[in-house]
């Protein structure tokens, strides 16, 4: 196959059939690093990383991912696995974060580094995992988006800024995307979403991660508590955990925020792993 986008192709030495929509952005600079792999969260394109590519393609090729989602997570993370460029690093923002997370462990021989954007270990909160969204928090939403998806996905972009210093840029920034047909922008692509928000757990995921990992979570996000970071600790304390001050879940928005702690990751899992991947 061949992953296209601006004019060019990245040929993949496998045979499989496309299944995903995959944009392939060029490096900028002259590297034997590994590509970068992208995968957006719930209810936004994946244009929502138009912000961050810039920046990643200086030293990598970049490949989105516009994840179409089903109700099985492990199934997901089998062909999303299948289309990866392997080894590669894998960079999830929310829900694209949690299956980042889960492909990370499923195939430690495919993933040199892992890092996640406002991604919680599970979306919905209970006995064993109080620090998420509470549970009928989550199910009035689940029912506000089975009665009038578009009012719902309004009410989630205004949940993804709220509580940001820089939400009035953020808007701004959303309200600057352009429009993209998306097969993940469907009701039943998105309610398949919210299944795997409310099923998915990686607590065992994180415990066997092998790859450079690194958790960015936001202060003031109004989707992901930040107390969610201690949680996460407790369950593996090697787990490099970064908080974004004054932020909300729209971590990557503006850029400047993030980006030094993503680039000097990345330079470390590269140091590590040897320029030649």
């Amino acid at each position: 196959i061949n992953l296209t986008g601006r004019g060019v192709s990245l040929p993949v030495t496998h045979h499989l059939q496309t299944v995903y929509p995959q944009t392939f952005h060029p490096q900028k600079a002259s590297t034997q690093r590994s590509p970068i792999v992208l995968l957006n969260g719930w209810g936004m394109a994946a244009n929502v990383w138009d912000a961050l590519i810039p920046i990643l393609q200086q030293q990598h090729d970049v490949i989105v991912i516009d994840v179409i989602y089903s109700e099985n997570a492990d199934a997901i993370c089998h062909t999303i696995h299948q289309e990866l460029p392997k080894p590669c690093v894998l960079i999830g923002w929310s829900l694209g974060g949690m299956l980042a997370t889960k492909i990370a462990a499923l195939y430690p021989e495919s993933v040199v580094g892992l890092i996640t954007l406002a991604s919680n270990t599970q979306f919905v909160a209970d006995s064993d995992w109080p620090n998420a969204m509470p549970a009928d928090t989550f199910e009035a939403f689940v029912q506000l988006f089975t009665l009038n998806p578009e009012k719902a996905l309004q009410r989630f972009s205004g949940l993804v800024v709220q509580g940001d210093q820089r939400r009035r840029e953020q808007k701004q920034y959303l309200q600057s995307l352009k429009e993209t047909t998306s097969r993940t922008s469907n009701p039943s692509a998105l309610m398949a979403g919210l299944v795997l928000l409310r099923e998915i757990k990686n607590q065992a995921a994180l415990t066997i991660i092998r790859c450079p990992s690194m958790h960015c979570f936001g202060e003031n996000d109004a989707l992901v508590p930040i107390s969610t970071v201690e949680s996460i600790q407790s369950v593996n304390s090697l787990l490099s955990c970064q908080i974004i001050p004054e932020s909300s879940h729209l971590l990557h928005v503006p850029i400047n925020r993030i980006e030094k702690r993503i680039t000097r990751f990345l330079v470390d899992v590269f140091n590590c792993q040897g320029e030649s991947l």
